[in-house]
């Protein structure tokens, strides 16, 4: 009896961009992050002073454990969030934890 074993090679190795040293979009990705714009809200909402959008959705979150990031990481970001279980503050966005942030150059 003989038994055959295959095994998954891209399991956990990170691609990095051999030029920049930085992780890839596939890397970012698979770590659970999503490409968002940081947007400066101004208005006299009850929403924060931050709201988020997701690249290629329309979604809108509400960060309700950030404020005054607008600069720190520049507006294009890599975000990995959790949704929360709460009601919302701003009607056109839902709110979310952020995890971690992420510059994202582009």
């Amino acid at each position: 009896m003989s038994s055959i074993c295959f095994c998954n090679c891209n399991s956990s190795k990170k691609s990095v961009d051999s030029q920049t040293g930085l992780y890839s979009e596939e890397s970012y990705i698979q770590d659970g992050y999503v490409k968002a714009v940081i947007k400066d809200n101004k208005s006299d909402s009850p929403c924060g002073s931050v709201l988020i959008s997701i690249v290629d959705s329309k979604d809108i979150l509400d960060p309700v454990n950030l404020e005054n990031i607008i600069g720190k990481w520049g507006k294009n970001i890599w975000l990995k969030y959790n949704s929360l279980r709460m009601q919302n503050r701003c009607e056109v966005a839902r709110p979310i934890n952020v995890i971690a942030i992420k510059k994202r150059d582009e």
